[in-house]
């Protein structure tokens, strides 16, 4: 079974949320550059060098410069807000971000022509002060997007990891209530079989022995799979020669059936509590270059993968329960990006 994966949607809180990020970066960037470029300007921007006397002609109009400087970062950040930067496309968001920034340059450059900050300018003058101050909106909005998109993402990764947990959490709870329902059977059997009422041995072993074992390996599988909640895609495939090596009714037969759903069982259980896995891919086949009739079960996840040193008591246990048989386990990572636990029994 599988089921698609829908990313967390954007909400309106959450837009909004950018939009004032967006604006106070680019607007405490942007006074920061305004406070800077209004002593700068006189140093560093002008062609000449200033002597004394020229310095005290200019003192004055340091108050013109920043007041026009602020009133360019505050009309930068109306545009911004109006335009909704943070919710447009790259292309639009990069054509609007250009026109912004060309256009406060020159309308700034043009009110302090008005307000006499400069006479007559040479045009070098006057390409600097508007390439600078087009560079510097350009380049806090840039930040200031930088920043909005890696908010984006980050929230995104938060909400889909909380919602892979979720769905891990109701995987669990629904294997785990039939795993109840199941110890509660037993129970109940076990209370007929002390009150004198002799239980069929046959309805015994469906109740204690994983669901479908008695058919064959690829049926109880199967069914294992249709235990796991739509909300996580599942497959299992088992391939003939596996389901042939792992089939008999012989007692031995039984029992290394049981043995490989058990530890199927405990990497589910470990793909979805450990690591909040949203797939699960199980594969059985039988090797043919070793010895024959070696069944080789392969549990693969999409989950956080598996530490650098697993202390899972379940994963000791289930060494331990195949090293009975005469098998082994093995921990690795998956191709889905996960953890991958393999499984190797050989024959009976």
């Amino acid at each position: 079974m599988s089921s698609p994966r829908h990313p967390p949607r954007e909400t309106e809180r959450d837009r909004r949320d950018d939009q004032r990020v967006l604006l106070w970066t680019t607007g405490v960037l942007l006074v920061t550059f305004s406070l800077g470029s209004t002593l700068q300007t006189i140093f560093v921007f002008r062609p000449e060098r200033l002597t004394a006397v020229q310095l005290a002609v200019q003192a004055p109009l340091l108050p013109a410069r920043l007041y026009t400087n602020l009133a360019t970062v505050a009309a930068v950040l109306v545009v911004c807000w109006v335009a909704q930067l943070s919710r447009r496309r790259p292309p639009s968001r990069a054509a609007w971000v250009a026109g912004i920034s060309l256009v406060a340059g020159f309308a700034r450059h043009g009110v302090q022509l008005l307000l006499g900050i400069y006479v007559r300018p040479a045009p070098a003058t006057s390409i600097v002060e508007i390439g600078s101050v087009a560079g510097a909106i350009a380049l806090s909005i840039g930040l200031a997007l930088i920043l909005v998109r890696t908010r984006v993402r980050l929230r995104t990764h938060e909400r889909e990891f909380a919602a892979r947990r979720m769905t891990a959490s109701v995987a669990l709870a629904e294997l785990g209530a039939q795993s109840i329902r199941v110890r509660h059977e037993v129970a109940d059997a076990l209370n007929d079989s002390l009150e004198g009422r002799p239980a069929d041995l046959r309805e015994f072993r469906r109740l204690v022995d994983p669901p479908g074992v008695e058919v064959g390996l690829g049926r109880a599988l199967d069914l294992l799979v249709s235990r796991i909640p739509a909300g996580i895609a599942s497959t299992a495939d088992v391939s003939p020669e596996a389901d042939g090596a792992a089939d008999g009714a012989d007692p031995e037969s039984l029992r290394r059936r049981i043995a490989l759903l058990h530890a199927a069982e405990e990497a589910v259980a470990n793909a979805l509590l450990h690591g909040a896995a949203t797939e699960i891919r199980i594969r059985a086949h039988a090797t043919s270059s070793e010895r024959a009739g070696v069944i080789r079960l392969t549990i693969d996840d999409d989950g956080s993968g598996p530490p650098a040193a697993p202390q899972w008591k379940g994963l000791a246990r289930l060494a331990e329960r195949m090293r009975r048989h005469g098998g082994a386990v093995r921990l690795s990572s998956s191709p889905l990006g996960g953890g991958r636990l393999e499984i190797m029994l050989p024959p009976a």
